[in-house]
């Protein structure tokens, strides 16, 4: 069952992610699975691609998220976080500066 997607920004693709706690990155016209993103664990997700759609950062739990490269589904970030409570996490347009709430940011 899928419990959160987004569509790339140019349409062609989406980001699934399936309470079965599985993500996986799929042809918008074909449905065909182009990458699976592997992680130890999945909670809360909510994802965001770059505006050029190359990366896409997905919350891995109420206090953790990483940076995927949306062509290889390699990690391009390390886990990381913040200290309290579930967040909404975006990315800078280059998809270099993963952005939390509005306020808090990483550079990768």
């Amino acid at each position: 069952m899928i419990a959160e997607y987004a569509f790339s920004p140019d349409g062609q693709q989406i980001a699934i992610l399936t309470s079965g706690q599985d993500a996986r990155i799929v042809d918008a016209a074909t449905q065909r699975i182009l990458v699976q993103l592997r992680e130890s664990a999945w909670g809360t997700r909510v994802t965001s691609f770059s505006a050029d759609g190359r990366r896409i950062v997905i919350v891995l739990d109420k206090r953790a998220f990483r940076v995927w490269d949306t062509a290889t589904g390699e990690p391009v970030s390390p886990r990381l976080g913040w200290a309290y409570g579930s967040a909404q996490v975006d990315l800078s347009p280059q998809g270099t500066l993963p952005i939390m709430n509005g306020s808090q940011t990483w550079g990768i």
